[in-house]
């Protein structure tokens, strides 16, 4: 099973990727300044903000803090909702599907999940 240090690695490097095309992108686009390369540039942008949302979503679930209810959600969701990390770790501000309570969700890998 792996660890949590290995899914923030991931996590990292995939981010780093995205940033480094996303860089290049704006350099080829600043050099060429065409309507065609600025629609290309947001057609890669936004198709690597894609793979990498359904990545994140399909990777990882959320458990409620209050009833312990572990779940799952969409990849819209995953992009639209407020998140972030503390202390503990990484969460997202949704809502319990078995409590119904608003509350920043915690994030754990599915992985670790089905053992729950």
């Amino acid at each position: 099973m792996k660890t949590m240090g290995d899914y923030w690695r991931k996590t990292i490097l995939y981010l780093a990727i995205f940033v480094v095309i996303i860089v290049v992108g704006a350099v080829i686009f600043s050099t060429y300044r065409s309507v065609f390369s600025l629609i290309v540039y947001g057609l890669v942008v936004l198709g690597g903000l894609f793979l990498l949302v359904n990545w994140h979503a399909r990777t990882f679930a959320y458990r409620c803090v209050d009833c312990g209810h572990v779940f799952e959600i969409s990849a819209w969701k995953d992009l639209a909702s407020p998140h972030g990390v503390d202390k503990k770790g990484g969460w997202k501000y949704l809502r319990c599907p078995s409590c119904g309570r608003w509350m920043k969700a915690r994030i754990l890998p599915k992985e670790h999940a089905q053992g729950t």
